[in-house]
């Protein structure tokens, strides 16, 4: 039984969890609970402390995981929606023409490799990706307000991407706010794969 973890059905979110445990060579885990196991993602366990003293129902366990952001960043592109359940609170797309055409590559990296073009292309490509660098920027310090208090920030930006997402995201180290890069493949740097991102993290399969 696949299910949302924002619409379970009484009998499931009032079962106790029991114990949780993870499988092996797969991103996923699981949470026993008397009636069966509930097959989700490994991430969600870093909130299932052992040393509680009050054991949790499937109901409370999942309402900690109420608000998200989802961020995809790389090849010029970026895609991010920040949601509370499944009502979307924000959300941006933009691009900029940063990687070399037919090549795959950046201008950045191919000056970094001691290849500097002075082309006006090169330039272009150069200019674009600081002002690219610029926007994510801004939107992220825009949207602070938001991005701290979500329960989770889940992203896919590869190279010096991950820096750019990272050092712009302020985190109360005390917080127990799940950081984490996406478990599984994207296919697309568009709010369509932030919505299917968002509907397949917050996705568990019910197994009696």
């Amino acid at each position: 039984m696949n299910l949302s973890i924002f619409s379970l059905p009484s009998f499931l979110g009032n079962l106790v969890i029991t114990g949780s445990g993870e499988l092996s060579s797969s991103p996923k885990a699981y949470l026993l609970t008397d009636r069966g196991r509930i097959i989700t993602w490994k991430f969600y366990l870093n909130k299932l402390s052992s040393s509680d003293d009050q054991l949790l129902s499937v109901q409370e366990f999942f309402d900690q995981f109420r608000t998200w952001t989802i961020i995809l960043c790389h090849g010029g592109r970026f895609a991010a929606g920040i949601f509370e359940r499944n009502e979307s609170l924000a959300h941006k797309t933009m691009s900029r023409y940063v990687v070399r055409k037919k090549q795959g590559m950046k201008q950045s990296k191919k000056n970094s490799r001691g290849k500097r073009s002075l082309s006006p292309g090169a330039k272009f490509r150069s200019e674009q990706e600081r002002k690219f660098s610029l926007e994510v920027e801004e939107w992220l310090k825009k949207h602070h307000y938001l991005i701290a208090r979500c329960d989770v920030i889940a992203f896919h930006a590869p190279g010096k991407n991950r820096n750019l997402i990272l050092s712009n995201i302020e985190v109360n180290e005390r917080s127990r706010k799940i950081i984490l890069t996406l478990p599984f493949s994207t296919h697309s740097v568009t709010y369509n794969e932030i919505l299917k991102s968002h509907r397949l993290l917050t996705r568990i399969e019910f197994i009696e």
